[in-house]
Formats: C-alpha cells, structure tokens, sequence
C-alpha cells in the first residue's frame, strides 16, 4: 500500500514526507506496544530501502533497539527480583533506559529499595564473618555488593578495612609457612661466603662464592642445584656472573655441583665454591639449596626457594 502511494507521488518531498510519517508511526505504535519489536524493526528496515530518510529511519531504528533492550533489562529484573537474586535484580534494573517511559521510573523504584536491602544484609554478613575471622568471604561479600551499588560509603569503608586485615592474615600465614618450610629443609645451609682466593691474581684465582651446607636427610646427596643473591656494603643487590662467561649479569647467581657424595649428617662446602667475575662489588651473600639428586634415585625440590627468592631477589637486604 505504501509502495503504490510513493510510486503516484511525484513530488520528491511529499515522498519523503510520506515516510518520514510512517517512520514515525512505527515506532510510536511500537513504544505503545501496538506492535512487538521483530515487525517494527523490520517494517523501518523495509522503509530504508526506499533510499530516504535513511538517517531518520535509522535514528528510530537505535530507539527501538534501546527500548527493546530496556524492556528486556526490567523483565529480567523483575524475575530475578521475585528469585530473591538481589545482585543481579539491581543490575537488570540499572540498565533500564530513561527512555522508556513506561518502566524507567519503576525501574528506580526497584533499584532503590533493593538497594537498600542489600546494603544492610552485606554489612550485616560481612560484619558476622569478620567476627569468625573469616575475611577473605567477608571481601568477596562486600565486593560483590559494592560492584552493584553506587559508591556506597558504608560498603567502601567496611571493604577498605577487611582489604587490610586480609593482606595482614596472608601475610602472616606467608611468614609461618616461610618458617615451616626452611625448618623442614632437608639440606641446610649453615654458612654462605665471598672467599678471596688471591688478593693479587684474581684473574687466574677468582673469588668465589661459598655455600656451607649440612645434609639433614638419611640419604646421600649425589647432586645438587643451588641459588646465591650477592650485595654490595650498603645491602644492595648487585649483578655479577660466573668468572669468563660472557653471559649477561644477574642478581641470581646459579651454581651445580656434582658427584659430591655427601652422606647424612654431613657438612660439605669449606673447600668448594663458585668462582665469578672480577672486579665486583659483592661484599654480602645470600644461599638456599635448590634441588638436591640423591644417589637412590630420588629427587627433593627445596620447598623454601620459592619463598626464598620472593623476599629476597632485588630488595635490598634489611637490617
């Protein structure tokens, strides 16, 4: 019907009137719900090809669109209002536009008292958590609240002091568990050294770095993979490498050594070391066995590296 009234239109503009008109008047009767959205949006689709108006149409297109998806926003709240799935109720609801009118201010509403509920029973659950020293659930409680409530004050102010009472709990459970793994070592460093061996040939007689150790276990050590962390005067970690290598400098230094047949019980190291490069400013060491081969077979992976090298690598040593 309108193709056949465009097609007796001669007069360009009253052409375009025409559908700038229709236009128009799908998407009110869309807005009233005289039409559902798929028969809007494809009638404005059909109208585009008529090639006017085409900016226009497609305007009222993006307003359908908006509208449609708005709608879906409150249904979807409403259901997972009426579920008691308050968080995703308040997000739902959030994305209702202003420009549907006939739920916006519903919408609001909603956000409002939800809100409010949702603010107390988190406080009031964190709050209990956090008195059965329980913080970290109490953070995931306040964090999922404030993700959904507009800069809360009472919600950031509880979840900034449970932030930090988290990081000081993990901290210390780092620290016990650091202590419980270097007591448990297997293999023990007792001593770890810079040795000059010649004050005037150091470049045939490096320095080396030294690790006195004890083998803690009941079996023999056949080899082993160990770490040094090298410091100037002041306590500052300083890059060296071992001696000749044209490999770039690190802060951790790697060492092996082989076939050392240390039984249990055994101190091995005074008359070993690890030679490097010369001049350096090294005048403090710090060592950890790695990785230890013992002649059964076996192989012990040093629990207290990984917590090791955490505290130590690239911070300067402390008092």
């Amino acid at each position: 019907m309108l193709e056949e009234e465009l097609e007796g239109e001669e007069d360009m503009s009253e052409a375009e009137s025409i559908v700038l008109n229709e236009s128009e008047n799908i998407e009110k009767r869309y807005i009233s719900k005289d039409f559902e959205f798929e028969d809007a949006e494809s009638w404005l689709n059909e109208l585009k090809e008529f090639d006017m108006n085409a900016s226009t149409i497609d305007d009222s297109l993006t307003h359908v669109q908006t509208i449609e998806d708005s709608r879906q926003a409150f249904s979807e709240g409403e259901t997972f209002m009426n579920d008691g799935e308050i968080h995703s109720a308040i997000s739902q609801f959030q994305d209702v536009n202003e420009k549907d009118e006939g739920n916006y201010e519903q919408a609001q509403e909603h956000i409002n008292e939800l809100s409010q509920e949702l603010e107390s029973d988190s406080l009031n659950e964190a709050k209990q958590l956090a008195n059965e020293e329980d913080f970290e659930e109490a953070v995931n409680v306040l964090e999922k609240a404030d993700r959904v409530l507009d800069d809360n004050d009472d919600i950031a102010t509880l979840l900034d002091e449970y932030d930090k009472r988290l990081a000081e709990n993990k901290e210390q459970e780092r620290i016990e568990e650091m202590k419980k793994a270097k007591s448990d070592q297997l293999v023990v460093v007792q001593e770890s050294n810079i040795v000059e061996q010649s004050a005037e040939h150091k470049a045939l007689y490096p320095d080396m770095l030294q690790m006195i150790l004890r083998n803690e276990s009941d079996k023999t050590i056949e080899n082993m993979e160990v770490r040094f962390l090298v410091y100037d005067e002041d306590g500052y970690p300083v890059k060296t490498r071992p001696s000749m290598s044209v490999s770039g400098k690190v802060h951790e230094f790697r060492g092996n050594a082989e076939s050392i047949n240390v039984q249990p019980g055994e101190t091995f190291g005074r008359e070993n070391g690890w030679e490097i490069e010369s001049p350096h400013d090294a005048e403090e060491v710090l060592s950890v066995v790695k990785t230890v081969d013992f002649y059964d077979g076996t192989t012990w992976d040093n629990p207290y590296y990984d917590y090791w090298i955490e505290e130590y690598k690239d911070e300067p040593l402390g008092d």
